[in-house]
């Protein structure tokens, strides 16, 4: 399981705050990604990165991403 603690606690995502804000998340089935109202939403990559970093399969494709773990 992805940890997003720090991902959802900096930036833009600080308006999500309070935490019953980041509870409604939902799926945004057009982009392919979770998000939350007022457009705020995770690129698909990067969704895919947090689960899958640590398989070895994914790497050359993360790579070409330019995802960094």
């Amino acid at each position: 399981m992805a940890d997003l603690y720090l991902v959802v606690h900096n930036g833009v995502f600080k308006t999500l705050k309070p935490y019953k804000k980041i509870a409604q998340v939902v799926l945004d089935e057009e982009l392919e990604t979770i998000a939350w109202l007022g457009g705020l939403d995770f690129a698909p990559e990067f969704v895919y990165f947090q689960v899958l970093k640590d398989v070895p399969q994914y790497q050359s494709q993360f790579k070409a991403w330019g995802c960094n773990s």
